[in-house]
């Protein structure tokens, strides 16, 4: 299970230190699910859009929205029905339909949604595995647990990495004169039986193979583990210290100005 995320890439994201990247995460984080106007989750959103732009191009930002697409989907239906109050934006019938409030809960929730997919992708982009472990590591969390974390993150990667081969796989059966499998009456609904049983026998397959990398990686083992990597801090750490002390006084500055508003 070795799928990641990670793409190798020359910019500054890239060399950003692994430690300071855990350390501004869940301060990010937090951000998005503080009670703040719609404006302001959106502009904040619009921040990391726009980030993810410039670090790894446009095509890589429609990747996660893609994934979570039928959420966002879903939101924009439901979301309305539970935000009955304000003044009604669209009625049928006598019946209303979506109002001001609902509609502005709504885009909180899709771009609060957006926001966080797009933190986690932009993290995971640009920071290697290994690195993320050994920055946890340095945070002295413990090995076992660093390993539990590890398999939780690669273990979705690893899946739609898997999902996508044997779709291949199985679109590679049909003959010449065989009906595509998008014009059959039941389409991808249909056609989505087969891959899911094969997805689920291939991951239980998998089982023996994640047991062996983890004896390796030294789960059981009572002496002390060795070391052979060590996370090395990058030659421009001081400047890169100094933006992450720049960007946490902004961080607390806006906070202290929406509590004390």
């Amino acid at each position: 299970m070795i799928d990641t995320l990670y793409r190798d890439a020359p910019s500054a994201l890239h060399r950003y230190d692994s430690r300071l990247k855990l350390f501004l995460l869940p301060l990010l984080l937090i951000i998005f699910f503080l009670p703040l106007g719609t404006a302001a989750v959106c502009a904040y959103t619009l921040t990391f859009i726009l980030l993810t732009m410039a670090v790894l191009g446009f095509r890589e930002v429609l990747m996660p929205l893609k994934a979570i697409f039928p959420l966002l989907i879903l939101i924009t239906i439901l979301t309305p029905f539970f935000h009955r109050a304000g003044e009604p934006l669209l009625e049928t019938g006598g019946i209303v339909l979506l109002t001001d409030e609902g509609a502005a809960e709504t885009l909180v929730y899709i771009a609060r949604f957006s926001g966080i997919s797009l933190l986690f992708f932009l993290f995971f982009r640009t920071t290697a595995m290994e690195n993320i472990l050994l920055g946890l590591s340095w945070y002295r969390l413990p090995y076992n647990m660093t390993l539990v974390i590890s398999i939780a993150l690669r273990y979705i990667p690893h899946l739609a990495g898997l999902y996508g081969q044997i779709k291949a796989a199985h679109a590679l059966r049909c003959g010449i004169n065989d009906e595509l499998p998008c014009r059959r009456k039941r389409g991808r609904i249909g056609g989505l039986f087969p891959i899911l049983v094969s997805l689920v026998i291939q991951s239980v397959k998998t089982i023996p193979t994640l047991t062996m990398a983890l004896e390796l990686k030294g789960i059981g083992r009572s002496n002390p583990r060795s070391r052979c990597r060590r996370l090395e801090s990058p030659a421009n750490i001081r400047m890169q210290l100094f933006f992450t002390l720049v960007l946490l006084v902004l961080m607390l500055s806006a906070l202290v100005v929406f509590l004390t508003n």
